[in-house]
């Protein structure tokens, strides 16, 4: 279990009158400019229309485009940002609902025959270990970029024991 703080303390108990001071207005600027587009960063690789698939055990973003009206903002932000991806890499982006219970066995089964039924699957460690064990899934070492987030950013979150 993990637990990502957002937000805590008290900033006033924080401060030093020895510590250099910047603007608003500044501090304003340059935080804008850090996150204006994080995923600007990466330069465009033509995916050739290629359709990726990944497949969990819950609906992670909807099949189709959601209705502003009724729609939460998370779920408008998931649309545009899927498509903004997309659009960038030339490819297309499913998801696939499979049972929990399938996940793994559907995995194997797919695999042993020769097509992987996903190119990625959301598993937790207990299934997954046996599965990289026996070499039916990769690294992500092996696959991904190296200088990818995934790897590199660490705010993701911070685990509290």
């Amino acid at each position: 279990m993990s637990i990502v703080p957002v937000g805590c303390g008290n900033n006033a108990a924080n401060t030093s009158s020895d510590a250099p001071t910047e603007s608003p207005a500044v501090e304003e600027a340059e935080t804008q400019e850090s996150v204006a587009a994080p995923y600007d960063k990466y330069p465009a690789k033509d995916m050739n229309g290629r359709t990726f698939t990944f497949a969990y055990n819950w609906a992670p973003i909807l099949k189709e485009e959601p209705d502003s009206a009724t729609a939460t903002v998370e779920d408008i932000y998931k649309w545009e940002n899927l498509k903004r991806v997309e659009e960038k890499y030339n490819c297309k982006i499913e998801f696939i609902n499979v049972p929990y219970e399938e996940l793994d066995t559907k995995l194997t089964t797919s695999a042993m025959a020769g097509d992987p039924y996903a190119d990625a699957v959301n598993l937790e460690a207990a299934k997954a270990i046996p599965l990289a064990v026996s070499g039916q899934i990769m690294a992500l070492e092996d696959i991904n970029l190296s200088e990818a987030d995934i790897f590199n950013a660490h705010d993701v979150s911070i685990p509290v024991t």
